[in-house]
């Protein structure tokens, strides 16, 4: 009788304890992430998702749901785009990605971001399913429509005041799209990038703007200065620069949020005030002279105080 191999029993309780261990994990990630999972199945038109994906939609019953069940809870304004996106995944072969809102029971307004990959049949290349996760992005949605609006209304007072308004990275470098400092010096982004900025400012005032900058950026303090700026006509027009830290709930510098307001016209009054004050002060200094000159010539004439006088 040949001899009968029973089986690791140990082994056996490790890779079912692995296993275990392996789904805990990942239970644990879809709990903190948010994370609903879903299938849809191209044959039968179904959806197949997790109680999270479900309760994320708003959908309490149980089992596959039709592929209309689903999109019936996405906004209209968004459903267009997202069945579109669908098509497209699946006809290039590629991953589907989407942000859009449902609505759910009691017009409840969520945002999900989705992802999904389709599986092909490899005996005919037809889709078979594809399977992916929903996210649910309801408070960083939130959190970025606040921060527009109060970026739009720190945007509409600083019109309201003619200034210019520019950010800089936690470094100190100008990046990105900044179209206010554009339009109004005519660099390109690859100009303005980085210090490029400065290029812009008068040569006779480039240098201490610089200085104070840098010293701004050690302490971490707010930046106030004034200097020329080339306009994009070619005109050069004093401004005042402010700039300020915005620093993260953690206390830490995220970036800086400056403008640049155009006092050319106080700057030139200045100059004219100043210019009618040495005028006056001239013309003072002129008359108390002839003043002295005819008093002392007139002292040494006289013989009596009366002839003084």
């Amino acid at each position: 009788m040949d001899e009968i191999e029973l089986p690791d029993m140990a082994e056996r309780k490790r890779v079912e304890e692995a296993l275990a261990r392996s789904v805990a994990v990942i239970e644990a990630a879809h709990e903190a992430g948010g994370l609903g999972v879903w299938s849809y199945d191209f044959a039968t038109q179904t959806v197949e998702g997790d109680e999270r994906a479900k309760a994320l939609f708003g959908l309490a019953a149980e089992g596959p749901l039709a592929r209309q069940d689903w999109l019936g809870a996405v906004h209209p304004d968004d459903l267009s785009a997202v069945q579109a996106e669908l098509d497209r995944a699946t006809a290039a072969r590629g991953d589907f990605r989407a942000e859009f809102r449902v609505v759910r029971p009691g017009a409840d307004v969520a945002w999900v971001l989705a992802f999904g990959r389709v599986s092909y049949d490899p005996a005919d290349d037809h889709a078979l399913w594809m399977t992916g996760v929903f996210f649910n992005i309801t408070k960083r949605r939130v959190a970025e429509e606040a921060l527009r609006e109060s970026r739009n209304r720190f945007e509409a007072a600083v019109q309201a005041v003619e200034g210019i308004l520019w950010t800089n990275n936690a470094r100190g470098e100008m990046e990105g799209e900044q179209p206010g400092w554009a339009a109004l010096t005519g660099q390109t982004a690859e100009e303005y990038q980085g210090s490029g900025w400065s290029n812009a400012v008068h040569p006779e005032d480039a240098g201490p703007t610089v200085v104070a900058w840098n010293e701004a950026l050690a302490e971490g303090r707010i930046f106030s200065f004034e200097h020329r700026v080339q306009t994009s006509g070619g005109a050069w027009r004093s401004f005042a620069v402010r700039a300020i830290p915005v620093r993260g709930a953690d206390g830490q510098l995220r970036e800086w949020v400056g403008v640049h307001t155009d006092v050319t016209a106080r700057k030139e009054a200045e100059e004219r005030q100043a210019l009618l004050i040495r005028e006056l002060h001239h013309r003072v200094k002129n008359t108390l002279a002839t003043v002295q000159a005819i008093v002392s010539a007139t002292a040494r004439s006289a013989e009596t105080i009366e002839d003084f006088y």
